[in-house]
């Protein structure tokens, strides 16, 4: 009768000793998401980043939507080794970063806590490709969708400035 008892102790011990019951896995575990695209910017010192809007509404200034890349861009250079300008009218140094918006929408955030500024939601769809220097496609996207909130905007996104992009988030490039 001991032994069986001794046996018993020893086998639970083992069990929850080597996990046996506490971590069973379950079956609900995602696995992690795949990493990133990694792309390939060997030889690309320069993007000139050139912005177009195809769309009718015109919440989003392709201008300033240009300039936020391109400061999202210089803001990792000490990583990529990678400086980006806005694309001046008929220059071409360096590669090339061509951002077409598609369409736009800016829908007004009911959920804002403020009544003091209105919030707007700005939600584009683009295309967009980065070209080498001698051609080469890097990186393509189209029809891409990114969305963003239009921190403390207290004017309509219908105004002459158009909004600004800078919360917009751009593809990584590291």
């Amino acid at each position: 009768m001991f032994s069986k008892k001794l046996l018993t102790v020893a086998c639970v011990v083992g069990i929850l000793a080597f996990g046996g019951c506490i971590f069973i896995p379950s079956g609900n575990v995602a696995p992690p998401p795949p990493p990133p695209p990694r792309l390939e910017l060997r030889g690309i010192q320069n993007i000139q980043v050139a912005a177009t809007s195809l769309s009718e509404s015109n919440h989003i200034n392709p201008s300033a939507l240009a300039q936020a890349v391109t400061n999202n861009i210089n803001s990792r250079t000490v990583v990529t080794g990678i400086k980006a300008e806005v694309q001046k009218e008929g220059e071409i140094r360096g590669a090339a970063l061509k951002i077409s918006i598609l369409s736009e929408t800016a829908t007004r955030d009911t959920n804002q806590p403020s009544v003091t500024a209105i919030r707007w939601i700005f939600l584009l769809k683009i295309s967009a490709t980065l070209t080498k220097p001698d051609g080469q496609v890097v990186w393509s996207e189209t029809n891409a969708d990114y969305g963003a909130p239009e921190p403390g905007q207290s004017s309509s996104p219908d105004s002459s400035s158009g909004g600004s992009p800078a919360d917009v988030p751009v593809p990584s490039l590291g």
